[in-house]
């Protein structure tokens, strides 16, 4: 009998609609793989439905100059699925690398993580870490822990967004981390005087994986040239690898289909009325949903409001983040009532499909590239995104470029840059579009049809981990 592979799913987030790692561990399990899950326990982590219960081997870590014991406990998020949450005082915060307390979680993280591998009983063939927030882990595995048999056995796995956000951090953080200082050269981690948190995982990660294959098409049309961190692609070029993302389609349910769009109509209605909007059915319903920040794009949104507003439709927000952004939001409920509606909250798995199902269009106007599947949820569910094309939102999308003639595999809309005028251009061929009431159901059933499953997601992965073991 041939063993299963057993997975660490390294994550930094159960409780994000854009978090994989509350739904991509169950995809691999039906994929027939072992996946235990580890993260860091902050404030306000879902920690599933089963009670915690403390291990007994535990980390101890020196970051910033501090030793610190992490605690271990043990919980489950599925009946074959073990769930490890990492506690101490410094993982009270999400690990990141925007803020002090952020960069420092993310080291202890990262050095407890390792030993955690290194200490307990199960072996593991693959650490899968997703996302830029661990990608302090293989680094410190590599480089702190690599003369631990079961972990220089183990094979290394980043997902990554995209490159454009290089995780650049003051090198200072060289005498904080608990890394050596040789990870400061220009070999290592050093990129334009900062200390690269995404250069670090090009080096030291086993294998290389993006939502679409815009990095590698980068490679292949500049191979030999080297225009930056990129040279370090270059370099590990045979590491690279992307896998579609899709939607977990058991979280998201709709009596729309691809070959019924009737029932848009009725939610939409509904939901109006429920929000205090104009219940007009000619109107569109437009979504974002998101956290209001910086890197969002709600400022974009802001830029074209009055756009929008001309146009005559029904706008819904839902997220929290940033007071300034949060107290705009709430000002535009004032200045277009009845038009604009404001759900201040973290939005769960019902909130988005409530609104998905009853809206027609969706923006994404990220600033960064990130592992949000938001656009693919609005696809799945009938709703169009209007898309910046990174990350995700670039393998999703087959945009719409001519508004006269919606071609067979159109499935949205999308602009390059992070532009306002652009952002505009997309938002209103969207709203033109939908004013051509045939052609906008096809893009609608396309879109439908289109939106691929995680199930699928999860077979990619299994394959490229079966490849690295091989």
């Amino acid at each position: 009998m041939v063993e299963k592979m057993q997975i660490l799913y390294v994550g930094s987030d159960f409780c994000s609609i854009k978090s994989l790692a509350s739904v991509l561990p169950k995809s691999l399990l039906d994929a027939d793989v072992k996946v235990d899950i580890v993260v860091p326990r902050y404030a306000g982590i879902d920690e599933g439905e089963s009670p915690l219960a403390l291990r007994l081997i535990d980390a101890n870590v020196n970051v910033d100059n501090r030793d610190e014991k992490i605690r271990v406990y043990e919980g489950r998020r599925d009946v074959h699925i073990r769930a490890f949450y990492l506690d101490s005082e410094r993982l009270h915060v999400r690990p990141g690398h925007t803020t002090d307390a952020e960069i420092i979680a993310a080291a202890v993280f990262a050095h407890a993580v390792s030993q955690l591998v290194s200490k307990i009983a199960t072996r593991y063939d693959i650490v899968y870490c997703d996302g830029l927030d661990t990608a302090l882990v293989p680094v410190i595995m590599r480089t702190g822990y690599n003369n631990v048999g079961r972990i220089a056995q183990a094979k290394i796995v980043q997902f990554l967004p995209g490159i454009a956000d290089k995780a650049s951090i003051n090198m200072s953080y060289i005498n904080r981390l608990g890394i050596s200082h040789a990870l400061a050269s220009a070999e290592q981690m050093e990129f334009y005087g900062k200390l690269s948190i995404l250069k670090g995982a090009y080096i030291y990660a086993d294998k290389l994986i993006f939502p679409n294959d815009d990095v590698e098409t980068l490679i292949s049309n500049n191979r030999g040239k080297d225009i930056g961190m990129e040279g370090v692609l270059f370099a590990h070029a045979d590491k690279l690898a992307h896998v579609q993302i899709g939607v977990p389609r058991e979280h998201f349910s709709s009596s729309v289909s691809a070959d019924n769009l009737a029932p848009k109509t009725e939610l939409k209605i509904a939901y109006a009325k429920k929000n205090h909007l104009n219940p007009d059915a000619k109107r569109a319903l437009v979504a974002f949903i998101g956290r209001l920040d910086d890197h969002s794009g709600i400022d974009l949104v802001n830029d074209i409001l009055d756009d929008l507003m001309d146009r005559k439709i029904n706008l819904v927000i839902i997220g929290e983040g940033n007071k300034q952004y949060m107290d705009a939001v709430s000002s535009w409920t004032d200045e277009f009532r009845g038009n604009v509606a404001y759900i201040s909250k973290r939005p769960d798995c019902k909130d988005v499909n409530d609104l998905l199902s009853a809206a027609d269009v969706l923006l994404v106007p990220s600033q960064n590239e990130s592992i949000d599947s938001i656009a693919i949820k609005a696809q799945f569910l009938g709703c169009i995104p209007v898309a910046r094309a990174i990350g995700v939102s670039a393998a999703s999308i087959n945009p719409v470029k001519n508004i006269k003639k919606i071609a067979p595999d159109n499935n949205g809309f999308t602009f390059k840059n992070y532009d306002s005028d652009e952002f505009f251009d997309a938002a209103m061929d969207a709203l033109d579009v939908y004013a051509q009431k045939d052609d906008f159901k096809q893009l609608q059933a396309q879109a439908i049809a289109s939106a691929p499953c995680l199930c699928h997601t999860a077979v990619q992965l299994k394959s490229i981990f079966s490849d690295l073991l091989a």
